[in-house]
């Protein structure tokens, strides 16, 4: 294996002729020699300690934020499933009241005593025998004037939304 100095010797005179390599490859040994020559200070003992001490507790530090930011991140998240899940069965449960028709025959049940529906149904029989047997004259009825108009009123609330 070759030394430190033929790798350097080999590298330089790639990259510059044989005399400015050899005046380069003396400058970078006298600087070597040079510092060789002075010793690099070492910090003391407890400097070394301090430092540490110091680095643990902003790691302590830091590993208890992070620690404290998870806690804080999973109760968020199980607080959301748990009201989404509350809202959810609550408005499952809700019982959503139909809306009154506006037909003509809706009736409040409570308002209506038992001959007022007898009269209603005997009314309605009379219609469809009426019908039946050819005595109604469409020409000469408003229903189908007033039916009419309640399809009007309802293509266009459909397309209202």
């Amino acid at each position: 294996m070759k030394t430190n100095n033929e790798n350097l010797k080999t590298l330089l005179n790639r990259f510059y002729d044989d005399a400015s390599a050899s005046q380069i490859e003396r400058e970078i040994a006298d600087g070597d020699e040079l510092m060789s020559r002075f010793t690099s200070p070492h910090p003391s003992g407890q400097a070394v300690n301090n430092v540490k001490d110091l680095l643990g507790a902003e790691l302590s530090g830091r590993r208890k934020r992070r620690y404290a930011f998870r806690v804080a991140g999973s109760v968020a998240a199980v607080l959301l499933i748990a009201i989404s899940i509350l809202f959810t069965t609550d408005t499952l449960n809700t019982r959503v009241e139909p809306e009154q028709s506006s037909s003509v025959y809706a009736f409040d049940s409570k308002s209506l005593d038992e001959s007022e529906l007898y009269a209603e149904f005997e009314e309605i029989e009379e219609s469809f025998v009426q019908v039946r047997t050819g005595g109604w004259d469409a020409s000469e009825s408003d229903d189908l004037d007033e039916l009419e108009s309640e399809f009007d009123e309802i293509a266009g609330n459909f397309w209202k939304g």
